[in-house]
């Protein structure tokens, strides 16, 4: 919801790990704060669902590809030496790129004409404010997008964490009327683990290696990107198998499939101690959650009822078979079985007559002589008739 004048100043230092789950940036400056005296942090969350809206899957993408650039620069998208306002400008120029590459698509939602980066800005707004009958107060919408609620509001209502972090989620399409709203995004069951090691070394060497244990360290943050990377690994592995010259086959980890491999059975979406809670969520969803658990006890039951009725009528018919047959008596089920006890008795003999038949008469076809393919035919209906 930010400006898009504001991705220029945008740097490793503005970019840390927040409460659990989400990340928090927190620019130096805005537009209507030059000093920054009255900026404040702004959780964002990862989409496990969507890799294309998925904001960690994204920044990973772009640390990886950009690694080289970051050797020289903690700014994350203006490049070294370049006048202000050159990234906010590269980014209004390939997102308008983007839209009318797919003009088809982008006029059912959109007036062309009239498209440019702010409607960004106004969209996410809206979409947060109106998108669910249970939206994030206004007071965290306007807070977020540094919109003046008027000089008495602007006095009275301030930033508060909660209503920040619900906003977070909404903003990262997650659908708030779902009990899915409270997933946590991909992590390392233990982001000790060689594997995720080597991953992080193999995918961000060149960031650790000028930015690791400096004030600005980000590996914590690489090692949550990387995990979200590595859980929608399939999404781009098929990119790159359509398209072999995209770029996402310059990322190393999708190139190591072994470590690939190893990779996403580390990778988990459930509660760790480094990940413990999802944040940010409001009461509806934990009534929509127990709502689920409930709902999926009772099909579980359902089905189990189902086969039992099925097994108790198995035994009871077994039972009752049992109890008559001990007895010397005979029921339609005792006489079914007895006749395909004897059906299958039948099948047996008759089966071994016809191989005695065709070994014969391949012999007698070996030497020669019709006669006795007579004789063994003859000899195997006086078997038959004598069994």
């Amino acid at each position: 919801m930010a400006r898009t004048i504001s991705v220029d100043c945008l740097a490793l230092h503005n970019i840390q790990r927040g409460t659990s789950d989400s990340i928090k940036i927190k620019h130096d400056e805005t537009k209507t704060d030059k000093a920054g005296e009255f900026t404040h942090e702004k959780n964002c969350y990862a989409n496990p669902y969507d890799p294309s809206v998925c904001l960690y899957t994204a920044l990973g993408c772009w640390l990886s590809l950009n690694s080289a650039v970051l050797e020289k620069t903690e700014k994350l998208f203006i490049l070294p030496g370049a006048k202000a306002g050159s990234a906010s400008q590269r980014y209004c120029r390939q997102l308008a790129e983007l839209v009318f590459r797919h003009a088809d698509i982008a006029a059912q939602f959109i007036r062309l004409p009239r498209f440019n980066a702010h409607g960004i800005r106004k969209g996410s707004g809206t979409h947060s404010s109106s998108a669910t009958t249970a939206p994030p107060s206004f007071v965290s919408v306007a807070t977020r997008g540094d919109w003046s609620m008027g000089k008495i509001l602007d006095t009275y209502f301030k930033f508060a964490l909660g209503g920040d972090q619900y906003l977070g989620r909404v903003l990262a399409l997650l659908d708030p009327n779902e009990a899915t709203f409270s997933a946590l995004p991909p992590h390392w069951k233990d982001p000790s683990h060689p594997s995720v090691k080597r991953g992080i070394g193999l995918t961000f060497h060149n960031i650790l290696d000028h930015h690791g244990g400096t004030d600005h360290d980000p590996i914590g943050l690489l090692s949550l990107f990387l995990a979200s990377m590595v859980h929608h690994s399939d999404w781009f592995l098929s990119i790159i198998a359509s398209n072999p010259s995209h770029p996402f086959s310059n990322i190393p980890i999708f190139n190591e499939h072994e470590l690939l491999h190893q990779l996403k059975e580390e990778a988990t979406l459930k509660p760790t101690t480094h990940v413990p809670m999802a944040t940010g969520i409001p009461p509806h969803i934990s009534h929509a959650k127990a709502l689920k658990e409930v709902f999926e006890m009772c099909t579980d039951t359902k089905e189990l009822l189902s086969q039992f009725k099925k097994e108790l009528a198995d035994c009871i018919s077994e039972a009752v078979d049992s109890k008559v047959e001990a007895e010397g008596g005979v029921n339609g089920s005792i006489l079914e079985k007895a006749m395909n006890n004897l059906k299958a008795d039948l099948y047996v003999k008759l089966d071994a007559i016809t191989v005695r038949v065709n070994n014969e008469t391949r012999m007698a076809a070996t030497t020669g002589i019709d006669q006795r393919v007579k004789i063994a035919s003859m000899n195997s209906f006086g078997y038959l008739y004598q069994r």
